[in-house]
């Protein structure tokens, strides 16, 4: 450093805002982890933390709306059941319509980019007019929601070594999941998308490539 550049050093050194960057997940696990334990009590510890989560989240949403929240029950079958065919499909549904409102897609949206309780992570590969000028497409859509359904398929139809898995997404519970899933959405997204293009039908046609029965 030279003397002649003290003044400059200085006046940098002034103007100068420090920002401290903090990335922070709501639960660690991601969908593609809930398929990893070995047995049901494992199993159990994970939805545990993911429903210690969801629950304090519904007490939030309870109390702003002078209500009364429904706690979700690691212990009850019917619950986790509940939880899988309904609730989780809502809450990544609702994310990702958000994030399309935005003007934003993920590029890679998958199972190992959504978490435990349905919000996307890892959103360094998302692109879009408030991140870098440009504007997405119906098409970079559909990669997305492509991407998504491919995810859902690993976890509701490739769990033969998780049986407690299976019995939820079995006898129509992979269905019930997917359209939990597209009602959500279309309720939710705003893009404009071409006069011609059902996203429905689109959707239907694409669930059917990655799953053994089409969504009823």
């Amino acid at each position: 450093i030279y003397s002649d550049e003290l003044p400059e050093i200085e006046e940098f050194i002034n103007k100068f805002v420090p920002v401290l960057i903090v990335r922070s997940q709501q639960v660690p696990e991601r969908l593609a982890d809930l398929k990893k334990p070995k047995t049901k009590e494992q199993f159990s510890e994970i939805m545990k933390r993911i429903f210690r989560f969801v629950n304090v989240r519904k007490d939030i949403v309870a109390e702003q709306s002078g209500g009364t929240a429904r706690h979700f029950d690691a212990t009850d079958e019917n619950s986790v059941r509940e939880y899988f065919q309904t609730y989780l499909p809502q809450r990544i549904a609702l994310n990702v319509a958000h994030m399309h409102n935005a003007g934003i897609a993920h590029y890679n949206l998958n199972e190992e980019n959504v978490s435990g309780v349905g919000s996307i992570y890892d959103l360094d590969t998302a692109w879009g007019n408030p991140i870098d000028g440009q504007e997405i497409t119906i098409e970079n859509i559909k990669s997305d929601l492509t991407n998504l359904i491919a995810g859902f398929s690993k976890l509701c139809t490739e769990n033969e070594q998780s049986p407690w898995l299976k019995a939820i997404f079995d006898n129509g519970g992979s269905n019930k999941f997917l359209q939990s899933f597209i009602d959500n959405y279309t309720k939710t997204v705003q893009y404009h998308v071409p006069e011609k293009f059902d996203i429905n039908l689109w959707y239907q046609q694409q669930a059917e490539k990655y799953f053994k029965s089409a969504v009823k």
